[in-house]
């Protein structure tokens, strides 16, 4: 069997899953051939290159200024690539794009499978019915099989006429290994990381993403406030990683409320900068206000041995937040929740070390090695549903 996977750029999770899914076919008789639609990210994302996944990887040429997905140029070198290597199955990232309606028309008109990863659910954005009756009636059966990333998805896949036959989990997966060996690296040796990042050698909570409305940073760090009244001078200080638009209303919220000394912007890092900070943070928080449709920054914490306190209107909530084993789960539309769990967490050593081995533990769950293993029976699936 031969397989094309794609996705418009690659960052380290995507190698993650690409390597071991290289490896897992290896000893089989199938072929893996990795594309890269583009080598440049978006919304503020950097490519991550792999050398191991470059030997094996094709990158084609984006003119630029368009979203790979759709740029003609783009599709154009795609199909072109499917015909000369006529795999049996290809792959698709969601329903969007004019490059993905060209790979099914390729698909269906050649006699082959396809695959679709499905990283979105029922609820992470308002949906229309018109639309959703296209995919039901007119998208879903033209796909053989549907690789999810969690709970919230499969019921999605389901609900769009998709058998349980044809739908397999362990799509949302980051580089485990990475995660958690940084982490134990770092706390070998935490005054000096700590000394070179200017930070004081204790517990800290940290936060990942983008400076934007809906990561709710600004409520968090309201709620931050709130928990150092409570806590007083036994208070972690706060991390928040990222940058954007919103980035001068944070500060200004930081100073207004006098929390300069204990809140740190650290802007944009990449993964290789973050893990660092990640190894040695007492916690993590996901503060979405507007639905995400995973998180996998919170399987990357969790890989590094944190417990994670995570809105549940995140797409990855139900399924690694397992409610005082793993972490602490909180309604945005009742933030002020948010102080009481920190304080809890910050304030109960042996049940935060408790819940930090789970998560560790848990995320096992959700490793590359089992995206590869779920991701090859899936095309299989596909296969013999394109043979019958």
């Amino acid at each position: 069997m031969k397989i094309v996977i794609y996705w418009e750029y690659f960052q380290r999770y995507h190698n993650a899953r690409i390597a071991a899914l290289l490896q897992y076919v290896k000893a089989a008789e199938h072929k893996v051939i990795p594309v890269s639609l583009s080598e440049s990210g978006h919304h503020g994302h950097q490519v991550e290159r792999d050398s191991y996944v470059d030997r094996h990887a094709k990158y084609l040429n984006s003119t630029g200024g368009i979203r790979p997905i759709d740029d003609p140029a783009i599709i154009k070198q795609f199909i072109e690539l499917l015909d000369f290597e006529q795999p049996d199955v290809v792959s698709i990232v969601g329903w969007y794009g004019k490059g993905t309606r060209a790979i099914i028309r390729w698909a269906r008109m050649n006699g082959k499978a396809v695959v679709l990863m499905l990283a979105g659910s029922q609820h992470d954005k308002k949906r229309n019915w018109l639309k959703e009756a296209y995919k039901r009636f007119c998208f879903m059966p033209k796909i053989g099989a549907v690789l999810c990333g969690g709970s919230p998805h499969v019921r999605y896949a389901k609900s769009l006429g998709m058998k349980d036959t044809q739908v397999f989990t362990g799509y949302n997966s980051v580089d485990n290994d990475f995660w958690a060996s940084k982490a134990t690296e770092v706390r070998a040796f935490p005054d000096k990381f700590l000394s070179e990042a200017g930070m004081k050698p204790q517990h800290y909570f940290i936060a990942v993403g983008r400076f934007i409305e809906k990561k709710n940073f600004g409520a968090l760090i309201e709620q931050y406030a709130i928990y150092r009244e409570l806590v007083g001078e036994a208070a972690w200080d706060l991390v928040i990683v990222g940058d954007g638009e919103l980035r001068e209303i944070l500060e200004a919220k930081i100073s207004e409320l006098n929390l300069s000394d204990c809140v740190t912007l650290t802007g944009y890092l990449s993964s290789e900068e973050l893990a660092p900070y990640m190894g040695l943070a007492g916690a993590f928080i996901l503060p979405s206000s507007g639905y995400e449709q995973w998180g996998l920054v919170v399987n990357e914490a969790m890989a590094a041995g944190l417990p994670v306190i995570v809105s549940d209107i995140c797409g990855c909530c139900e399924d690694l937040v397992l409610e005082g084993k793993t972490g602490y789960s909180f309604s945005p539309s009742s933030i002020d929740s948010l102080s009481g769990l920190m304080q809890t967490m910050s304030q109960d050593p042996s049940a935060r070390n408790r819940m930090a081995n789970a998560a560790g533990e848990h995320i096992h769950h959700y490793s590359p090695e089992v995206f590869a293993k779920n991701f090859v029976a899936a095309c299989q699936c596909a296969v013999g549903d394109v043979i019958s």
